[in-house]
């Protein structure tokens, strides 16, 4: 009995504290719901993470297989262009005497061909 004087003029003090018991374990599972959350969000960004490395790494490799394939095409343009150009610089040779082919001339009608030719004569009403 005496407890329950003791208590009944305690009453409010027991039931601060109770309030204050009860507050500090409903903080006490918010945070260690907070810290699962925390936990969960952590894993799935260290699952992206790892993802993102992967893609990153597969990204690094193709850029160097894309330029060996670069450097090789340019090695092959670069070929071809040298061939383009050997042709190009191909040299003209002129001939310093006439050549006259599927033309039967004897000596004299060559003589007289060339004469025209040198004398720069060679309409067709001189040639007539």
């Amino acid at each position: 009995m005496s407890y329950l004087i003791i208590a009944w003029q305690y009453r409010f003090s027991i039931l601060l504290v109770m309030f204050l018991g009860l507050l500090g374990w409903h903080e006490i599972t918010i945070k260690k719901h907070d810290l699962g959350i925390l936990d969960q969000e952590n894993s799935l960004l260290k699952e992206k993470n790892e993802q993102v490395q992967k893609y990153a790494k597969a990204v690094q490799q193709q850029q160097i297989e894309m330029n060996k394939v670069s450097a090789d095409y340019e090695k092959l343009k670069a070929d071809q262009a040298t061939k383009v150009e050997y042709v190009t610089r191909a040299i003209n040779k002129y001939i310093d005497r006439p050549v006259y082919r599927n033309v039967c001339i004897d000596d004299d009608g060559r003589l007289q061909v060339n004469e025209l030719i040198k004398s720069g004569q060679t309409n067709k009403a001189n040639t007539e």
